[in-house]
């Protein structure tokens, strides 16, 4: 039987970021966003707690708490 307390840190990071907005586009980042690792760190460098490569284009778009 499955319970909501297998699902752990994944059920964790999930709630995280689902209480965050991710609509700044990074003003330092440059060319397209492959690795979330990349944009994440740019973003905490520019202020902003995580960001994360979005659309088509890849751009990197940081987060802000909702």
């Amino acid at each position: 039987m499955w319970r909501a307390e297998d699902a752990g840190p994944r059920k964790a990071e999930a709630g995280i970021f689902s209480r965050k907005k991710c609509k700044s586009p990074s003003k330092t980042f440059r060319g397209p966003c492959s690795r979330d690792s990349n944009c994440d760190t740019v973003c905490r460098y520019e202020g902003y707690p995580a960001g994360n490569c979005h659309g088509l284009r890849r751009r990197c778009i940081c987060c802000t708490h909702a």
